[in-house]
């Protein structure tokens, strides 16, 4: 009996150490995940992937916007106009994820954010070089609300490309 009381209190701390060491996640709640497509509707100019979306975020979650294929150009570009519906606060991350990652695993995430509030409508353009060989364009919206929801109108684009004309500051 002492033994296997011995036994078990040896398995018992084994996890516990183990638990202890395991990496601590980031407890994120995704709202919706979209993937856009130079298919679908595309802004010729630029040859970028564009949507509209509307959508209501619960606080302190995400709404993730990719492009579903991969691309090897020497430069990540896209640019977004945003509006709060209400008088919200929301963070924008823009950027690019290293080739065959989860969407919505932000730990190959190669990205710039801004920060919003109020029900303005904002816009922004960029053009940075590739921050892998291979990547696809990302863009996550978070609602940085104490509580309530974000209610968000927004039209991304995102694209790549082997030009620099036009390379933005960012």
């Amino acid at each position: 009996m002492a033994a296997r009381t011995a036994i078990i209190s040896a398995i018992v701390a084994l996890c516990a150490g183990l638990a202890a060491a395991a990496p601590v996640q980031k407890d994120r709640h995704v709202y919706k995940a979209l993937a856009l497509s130079l298919d679908s509707a595309s802004d010729a100019a630029d040859d970028l992937a564009c949507e509209f979306y509307q959508v209501e975020i619960s606080a302190r979650s995400e709404f993730v916007a990719y492009l579903s294929s991969c691309s090897s150009a020497a430069y990540v570009v896209g640019n977004y106009t945003v509006q709060s519906l209400n008088d919200d606060r929301y963070l924008v991350a823009y950027g690019a994820s290293l080739c065959d990652t989860d969407p919505l695993d932000d730990t190959y995430f190669s990205y710039q954010s801004q920060s919003y509030d109020g029900n303005f409508l904002y816009q922004n353009d960029w053009k940075h070089s590739q921050p892998y060989a291979s990547y696809f364009p990302k863009v996550v919206i978070e609602c940085t609300n104490l509580i309530g929801k974000c209610q968000i109108q927004t039209r991304i684009c995102l694209g790549s490309s082997d030009t620099s004309s036009g390379l933005a500051a960012n």
